[in-house]
């Protein structure tokens, strides 16, 4: 059973290909690991899609076992970069962000971004917060809530 893809992200199929064509790309510009490709994925397709590590390892391992990119360790991190082969391929991909490069604009993507750092500032308030700071932030997210649909209300 697949689930289903979240408003915007591609289906399966052109998924696991866009998984492989965005991590030639992105090595192509510097050498990274997992989780930075991930990082660099959702914000090229402005927050719409975030491959997970479910399909973003396994897309590594395959690049590997095809002589594609190589790893290095540093800092304890797994590195990968291109190989001469992976250069190549890397020319021929087509990464998948490019399918959403006129959509959105610049509004939705201060939104998006916007959103990723009040929920980014909520997570550590709810981790180290006082039950007094958790209260004050609950009536300040409601307040927020209110005055976003004022300003959708105030647009019909």
């Amino acid at each position: 059973m697949t689930a289903e893809p979240r408003p915007g992200q591609p289906p399966d199929a052109d998924r696991q290909q866009g998984v492989r064509a965005a991590i030639l790309v992105l090595l192509a510009e510097r050498p990274m690991h997992g989780y930075e490709i991930m990082r660099e994925v959702e914000e090229r397709t402005r927050g719409r899609w975030r491959p997970s590590p479910g399909s973003v390892y396994p897309a590594l391992r395959a690049l590997f076992d095809s002589g594609l990119i190589a790893g290095e360790l540093r800092k304890r991190k797994r590195m990968m970069y291109l190989t001469a082969a992976g250069r190549d391929a890397a020319e021929r991909a087509q990464p998948p962000w490019t399918a959403w490069d006129d959509d959105g604009g610049v509004s939705a993507e201060r939104v998006r971004i916007s959103q990723a750092r009040l929920n980014s500032a909520v997570q550590e308030l709810l981790r180290v917060g006082s039950a007094v700071q958790q209260n004050q932030a609950a009536d300040f997210v409601e307040e927020a809530c209110r005055r976003l649909y004022g300003i959708l209300a105030e647009g019909r």
